[in-house]
């Protein structure tokens, strides 16, 4: 259980204020909206579509606020899976790790019950991310070099970056990935972990 929310990202509680304020109908359809997408690990969860659907309900709010908020809420599920949470441990955790309504708690905690094995404790993934079988990154290593010649160029002096992921898997296992990229794939795959990170910032 100690596994579950160490590490809590910028913005989070931002997020939850509003969250709090949605209608309980609106959060319950996006629940189960993001616990479908979890467990079957396709698609998205439009934040688009909840603009509209709060508008419409007369709650002004923005779009950057909705999607704070699916991914808030995405947050939440991804520490409950991580934790192996019990479901007669769920609202203690959420009491502790976040500032969430009883309103929004409850239907937090009425899909990860529903989803669950019988009210058992779930271990990794196995009824709310039965498929969800993510492995966890625990290392990363890098090297910069220079390819001095081929065989199809004696000149080459093109510089690379050779990196290696290290995996591990739902039952412990390390799988090592090595990937060699030139300079501007290389631009490109650190541009994306940038993006990556702003949207983090943004949650």
């Amino acid at each position: 259980m100690s596994s579950a929310f160490n590490v809590i990202p910028a913005g989070f509680f931002l997020a939850n204020e509003a969250l709090n304020a949605f209608p309980a109908g609106v959060v319950t359809q996006m629940v189960s909206e993001i616990v479908a997408v979890m467990s079957q690990r396709i698609g998205e969860v439009d934040a688009n579509k909840y603009h509209k659907i709060l508008k419409s309900e007369g709650h002004q709010c923005q779009p950057e606020q909705v999607s704070s908020a699916i991914n808030a809420l995405t947050f939440v599920f991804r520490n409950l899976i991580a934790a192996a949470a019990a479901p007669d441990a769920v609202e203690g955790l959420l009491k502790k790790h976040a500032d969430l309504s009883p309103a929004v708690v409850g239907v937090v905690v009425e899909a990860w019950t529903r989803n669950s094995k019988d009210g058992a404790i779930v271990t990794g993934a196995e009824q709310l991310g039965r498929t969800l079988r993510l492995g966890q990154l625990v290392g990363f290593e890098w090297k910069l070099g220079v390819g001095v010649s081929s065989s199809n160029c004696k000149a080459l002096n093109a510089p690379f970056v050779s990196v290696v992921l290290k995996v591990s898997d739902a039952d412990g296992k390390v799988d090592h990935f090595p990937v060699e990229l030139q300079l501007h794939e290389f631009q490109d795959f650190a541009r994306t972990f940038r993006d990556i990170s702003q949207q983090l910032e943004s949650v």
